[in-house]
């Protein structure tokens, strides 16, 4: 090695600048730097400071030795930029565009799905159809209302400005359309048979809720006694087909046969939108607290053939047209407070059973039902009258 220079360690880069002075014999004086990259190392200065090394060789000095003497330098070695600089520079540029671009990805996908669930087209998971009302119902609300209409006349629901939202016929038609889980369409099969046992209900319900199977009972279990028979069934103005709900029987087609619904507390006046119902046999509303008259309309039945209303708080006197129904077998009006004379057009009838017992009847009873050819079983109740 050449007195002066240093060693470096073996991978290590090393940036120095040292100057060579040596004096040659007679004055002579050579000169030569040598530039390394690197900084301090094992067998180096420790200084962080680049030092310049001169070395110097006097002219009177006939040894040949080298004399060394260190000078400082104080000003710092120059960088120079390397290329990873630049590289780091691109990648942040590619960053922040990588960014930029889901952030507006996201802002898209927020605008599409903020549009869908505003058109109520997006739903949580396990949401029930129980639904409440939405404001895409009042769409069909006009043709709801227009086919009840046509059913029970142009002027069922009432016109005026104000119509009395407490109504039965309102509370039923406000239910169809909004609340009932079903959200029938207004060309529904079952539109209005629906909305007739609807009605019933709310009609039958106005000082107080039945006794069971209302859709406010308390009760655990729903039962209704039909036949002498108790058997569960749903209650009242559930989401399940009307067939299901408590004491109504049904054919295979779903038109409504039967309907029972003996001691249930019953009150208010019976609906006459029963008597629309084309394939109703048999109509059980036995110990009740009914009120009002006995409809005339209830003579218009096409298929019914048992009307049970005994035991109740009805009035009035005894409708003549019921005696136009030949279909009639069983009518029973006992334990009510009806009033006025026996039409004689009850000699009409060809059943089995006719009650008319406890009640305010007066006059005489009509000799036609006692003519040649009346079935010799036929049980006719006229107790407790003034006939």
């Amino acid at each position: 090695m050449h007195p002066g220079a240093y060693a470096s360690a073996p991978g290590t880069d090393l940036q120095r600048t040292t100057t060579l002075n040596r004096s040659l014999v007679g004055g002579a004086t050579a000169s030569r730097e040598l530039a390394v990259a690197g900084s301090s190392d094992e067998g180096l200065p420790s200084s962080t400071n680049a030092r310049n090394q001169s070395i110097t060789t006097p002219a009177d000095n006939n040894s040949g030795l080298v004399v060394a003497n260190q000078v400082e330098q104080n000003e710092e070695p120059t960088q120079i930029a390397r290329p990873d600089h630049v590289h780091g520079e691109n990648k942040s540029t590619s960053m922040t565009c990588i960014i930029s671009f889901l952030i507006g990805s996201l802002l898209v996908v927020g605008v599409i799905v903020g549009s869908i669930c505003g058109a109520g087209l997006c739903s949580k998971e396990g949401d029930v159809e129980t639904q409440a009302p939405t404001s895409f119902r009042y769409i069909v609300l006009e043709d709801i209302q227009n086919r009840i209409e046509e059913a029970f006349g142009p002027d069922y629901f009432p016109k005026n400005d104000q119509p009395e939202p407490t109504q039965p016929k309102f509370k039923a038609l406000d239910w169809i359309v909004f609340e009932d889980p079903l959200q029938l369409d207004p060309d529904a099969n079952n539109l209005l048979q629906r909305f007739i046992v609807a009605l019933t209900y709310f009609q039958t319900s106005q000082e107080s809720d039945w006794l069971y199977c209302g859709p406010s009972t308390t009760e655990e279990t729903c039962w209704i006694h039909v036949h002498s028979l108790e058997s569960l069934e749903s209650r009242w103005l559930e989401g399940v087909h009307e067939c299901q709900w408590a004491g109504i029987m049904c054919d295979r087609e779903k038109n409504m046969t039967q309907l029972h619904l003996r001691d249930n507390g019953l009150n208010g006046p019976l609906p006459t939108e029963l008597a629309s119902l084309p394939a109703l046999e048999e109509l059980d509303f036995m110990r009740n607290q009914l009120t009002g008259t006995v409809p005339s309309i209830y003579g218009s039945f096409c298929s019914l053939s048992v009307l049970r209303l005994h035991d109740s708080q009805l009035s009035g006197g005894i409708p003549v047209e019921l005696f136009g129904n030949n279909k009639l077998s069983s009518l029973s009006f006992s334990d009510n407070s009806l009033t006025g004379t026996v039409p004689t057009e009850v000699g009409l009838f060809d059943g089995v059973t006719l009650g008319f017992g406890s009640n305010s009847l007066s006059g005489s009873i009509p000799t036609e039902l006692f003519q040649t050819g009346k079935g010799s079983g036929l049980i006719i109740v006229f107790n407790d009258n003034k006939v």
